[in-house]
């Protein structure tokens, strides 16, 4: 599928959107500390621990606020020579699990550097990220993990169990958010080549509204599969294999929307959904 002219040009377009910058960098952190935060309860071993991995911090076991892991988990652009910024999202002392997701995600969104005035939604250190991720990608699909992992948790009578709770309701707030983002900035490719595979236009598809976590994603439109199905099975007798056949090879057909299906996944898994 990628020899064809339009699949090469589709991929190189979702490539440059995979990596998470703006908006989609602004949520993904918020869900990077939740995982951090999950992971300090599910793997007690700190020398076990993959998310934010050497990072120093202030808080308890040398654990690193929000600050200081945005701090550490930030990379320069190519060709960037920039100084590390000194985040100031949170001010000193500024608890981040009793921040509401909306406040911190535009806080995040619109934060700069006073010296370089470059923001912090921009690339990210995948292994510093998840220690030994084996690539960006790898990173996306596994770092939500704990989250799920501390959902399946007992920790009746433990003095952490209010914290647990925090953490287990707001992370996947946060994955919503992160899942809802990266579907609908997917969707805006996958609509159109999954028309053309069928040989069909987006309008001959059933649409249906997409989740709007928090009010931020917007409104925006996602294939309604069942909907598409009854929609057109008059006029193509097999038209349930064929969605389906068009909708897997567009998956599995570019490395970048692989990338993007993997990060839709890892949204899920902080909350053990089915369908990845």
């Amino acid at each position: 599928m990628k020899t064809f002219l339009g699949w090469i040009l589709l991929s190189s377009t979702l490539l440059s959107r995979v990596f998470a910058e703006g908006p989609r960098g602004a949520a993904e952190r918020i869900l990077y500390y939740y995982a951090y935060l999950a992971e300090e309860i599910t793997v007690p071993d700190e020398d076990d621990r993959n998310i934010g991995a050497g990072c120093p911090g202030s808080l308890a076991g040398s654990r690193c606020t929000f600050n200081k892991f945005c701090e550490y988990i930030w990379k320069a652009k190519k060709g960037q020579s920039i100084t590390r910024p000194a985040v100031t999202v949170l001010g000193a002392g500024e608890d981040f699990t009793k921040v509401p997701i909306s406040n911190l995600y535009n806080r995040i969104l619109t934060w700069e550097d006073p010296v370089s005035r470059f923001g912090i939604t921009g690339a990210v250190d995948a292994n510093r990220v998840f220690l030994d991720a084996s690539n960006w990608y790898d990173m996306l699909s596994r770092v939500a993990d704990s989250l799920g992992d501390l959902g399946g948790m007992d920790l009746s009578g433990d003095a952490r169990q209010a914290l647990a709770n925090t953490i287990i309701t707001d992370g996947k707030e946060a994955a919503n958010l992160v899942h809802d983002m990266r579907f609908q900035d997917m969707e805006k490719f996958r609509k159109k080549a999954v028309a053309k595979k069928l040989g069909l236009t987006v309008p001959d598809l059933q649409l249906k509204p997409g989740r709007n976590t928090l009010n931020i994603p917007g409104n925006w439109e996602t294939i309604d599969a069942p909907g598409t199905i009854i929609k057109l099975q008059g006029s193509h007798p097999n038209i349930a294999t064929e969605l389906g056949t068009a909708i897997h090879e567009w998956q599995t057909g570019s490395a970048a929307a692989v990338g993007h299906w993997s990060a839709v996944c890892s949204a899920d898994a902080a909350q053990r959904l089915a369908g990845c």
